[in-house]
């Protein structure tokens, strides 16, 4: 109902966070759900799966794009259970090419927009510990593009969305890394990615992938 409101307005997701318990000591529940409107035109996932490239969202992906461009969908709720599915992939024999694009959302939603600096702490150091068994599970001309869709600092005072720079860690086995400096935008990434399985540029931005 919600949702049906909205779209007259333009508000481009509805937040649904199912509650249990009793007055004064409801608790959230897992069962989160985002209601998307269509994106305003095509994504780069649309550009992959035009060429061909398998499109997988893990997380909430699917909930962000309104499933749009998104060939297999997973709707896995933690971080564990994300980068499980994610191991599960990599194991499993690939017939074409594939894009796997996951979202850990508990670092940003249960810890980073909470202000749980020890929380945050946390979550950030399990998924470190998953790092190596990610990069030993990376064919040798795989790719991993670490990054995040906006600063969450937990001891920041003010807006949710912090503005400092985001990350991009960028690897692949057998390749020396370097600075790949400060990026002007997303669209980098998304260019990056079109030029790794040899597609024409969609959009805006410049590849990084020959530095």
């Amino acid at each position: 109902i919600a949702r049906r409101i909205c779209n007259d307005f333009g508000v481009a997701r509805v937040i649904a966070r199912p509650f249990e318990g009793q007055p004064g000591s409801f608790r959230r529940t897992a069962g989160r759900h985002d209601y998307s409107i269509a994106l305003p035109g095509p994504s780069v996932m649309d550009h992959l799966e035009r060429h061909g490239v398998e499109t997988v969202g893990v997380g909430k992906i699917g909930d962000i794009f309104n499933q749009q461009g998104v060939s297999k969908s997973y709707g896995d709720k933690t971080n564990a259970n994300c980068l499980n599915r994610l191991f599960e992939l990599l194991a499993a024999p690939q017939k074409e090419n594939q894009f796997i694009f996951i979202n850990l959302v508990e670092t940003d939603m249960l810890y980073g927009h909470r202000r749980d600096i020890k929380g945050y702490h946390d979550a950030v150091a399990a998924i470190d510990t998953k790092m190596p068994v990610l990069t030993a599970a990376l064919a040798p001309d795989d790719l991993l593009i670490i990054t995040s869709d906006h600063g969450c600092d937990p001891g920041f005072q003010g807006t949710d969305h912090t503005r400092e720079y985001v990350p991009l860690l960028v690897y692949q086995p057998q390749k020396k890394g370097r600075d790949l400096g400060l990026r002007p935008g997303f669209s980098d990434v998304a260019q990056s990615v079109c030029d790794y399985f040899g597609l024409p540029p969609f959009g805006t931005g410049t590849s990084f992938l020959d530095q």
